[in-house]
C-alpha cells in the first residue's frame, strides 16, 4: 500500500488556502452552498465627484459655481471615492482631507497629486473613505481659500427583497429559492430594509438567530409575520448593531428556511466581529489539527505495513 499522507496534506491545503468561509447549512442534496446577495463587497459603493478649483473662488461642481466653502460631499465608510479635479485659474492645486484641521497635509490624510501643473492639468484620483466623521477638505496650496465639508457616515443603508417558502427556503426571486438562501452582507450600524414575500400558503417571519438556538429571543431582530390575512407581504427595517456571521430563519420553519447574514464590524465600541470570526477560525483549526493527526497516524501504519516482510 502506498502512503497517502502527502495526498491528505495536499487536500487540506487546497481546502483551506482560500481562507475561512462563513458557516452555512446543507442544501437539499446534502452539499454546502452559499450565494452572496449583492456580493461580498455589498458594503462598499463607488462614488464619482467632479470638482473645479480656484484660489480666488474656492471649489465647485462646475466652473461657474465656485464657492468657499465648496460643495458638501457625503459618502459612507469603505466607499471608493473617485474625484475628477480641474482648475479655473493658473495656480497649482491639490485636494486633501484635513482630518485634524491643522491646515496642512499629514501622513494619515487622503491627499491627491497636484493638478493644474504642466502635464497634469486635470487628474482623476481615488481614495477609500475609512475615517468616519465630518471633516474639512482643502487645497494644500490655498488651505483657507479652497475649503469644503466631507461627511463620512458609518454605514450605508441596505435594501433586500426575499421570497420564502416552507419547502423551498429563501430566494431573491420566486424562482430562485434555496436552503440556505442568499447570504446578506451589511455593515454594522446600517439600517437594513427587507421586503418579504411568500410563494406558498404558509405563514412566515424572518429573524436573526444570534445564538443559533432555533428560536426568537428578546435581543434578536425579528420581523412581523407575513403571508397572513392583511399582511401578505411586508416591508420591515432593523438596525444591524451586532457584528458577526449569523444564521437567519423563519420562526415557523426553522430548519427549512435558513440563510447567512454577515454584519461587518465597524471597528468601534460594541463590535464583536472578531469574536464571531475567531470562533469560526478556532473550529476550523481544531478540525484541521484532528485530520492532520489522523493522517500522520495512518501514514505511520501504512509505512509499517509496507515494510513488513511478506
Amino acid at each position: 500500500m502506498r502512503p497517502i499522507f502527502p495526498a491528505l496534506v495536499l487536500v487540506l491545503f487546497a481546502t483551506t488556502a482560500g481562507g475561512l468561509s462563513a458557516p452555512c447549512c446543507p442544501n437539499a442534496n446534502g452539499t454546502i452552498g452559499m450565494s452572496v446577495m449583492g456580493g461580498m463587497s455589498a458594503s462598499a459603493d463607488t462614488l464619482n465627484y467632479t470638482l473645479y478649483g480656484s484660489a480666488a473662488g474656492g471649489w465647485g461642481d462646475s466652473n461657474v459655481s465656485l464657492t468657499n466653502p465648496g460643495p458638501t460631499l457625503t459618502v459612507y465608510r469603505l466607499d471608493l471615492v473617485i474625484l475628477n479635479l480641474s482648475a479655473t485659474d493658473k495656480e497649482p492645486h491639490n485636494w486633501f482631507i484635513d482630518v485634524n484641521n491643522n491646515s496642512r497635509v499629514d501622513a494619515n490624510e487622503p491627499s491627491s497629486p497636484d493638478f493644474n501643473i504642466p502635464g497634469s492639468e486635470r487628474i482623476t484620483w481615488n481614495f477609500t473613505a475609512s475615517l468616519v466623521g465630518r471633516y474639512v477638505y482643502r487645497c494644500r496650496y490655498h488651505p483657507s481659500q479652497m475649503t469644503g465639508i466631507i461627511d463620512i457616515l458609518q454605514a450605508r443603508p441596505r435594501n433586500y427583497t426575499l421570497y420564502g417558502s416552507a419547502s423551498g427556503g429563501w430566494g431573491s426571486s420566486n424562482a430562485t429559492l434555496t436552503n440556505p438562501g442568499p447570504t446578506l452582507v451589511v455593515d454594522q450600524g446600517a439600517n437594513v430594509t427587507l421586503t418579504l414575500f411568500a410563494t406558498d400558503g404558509e405563514p412566515h417571519n424572518w429573524f436573526i438567530d444570534f445564538n443559533n438556538n432555533s428560536r426568537v429571543d428578546a435581543n434578536e431582530p425579528s420581523s412581523p409575520d407575513f403571508n397572513i390575512p392583511g399582511s401578505e407581504n411586508i416591508t420591515w427595517s432593523f438596525t444591524a448593531v451586532r457584528a458577526g456571521v449569523y444564521t437567519y430563519r423563519c420562526r415557523y420553519h426553522l430548519s427549512t428556511m435558513t440563510g447567512i447574514i454577515v454584519v461587518r464590524g465597524s471597528g468601534g465600541p460594541g463590535g464583536d466581529e472578531g469574536t464571531a470570526v475567531g470562533l469560526v477560525a478556532g473550529i476550523m483549526l481544531v478540525t484541521i489539527v484532528f485530520v492532520l493527526l489522523f493522517a500522520v497516524g495512518y501514514h505511520v501504519r501504512a509505512v509499517r505495513a509496507h515494510r513488513r516482510p511478506k
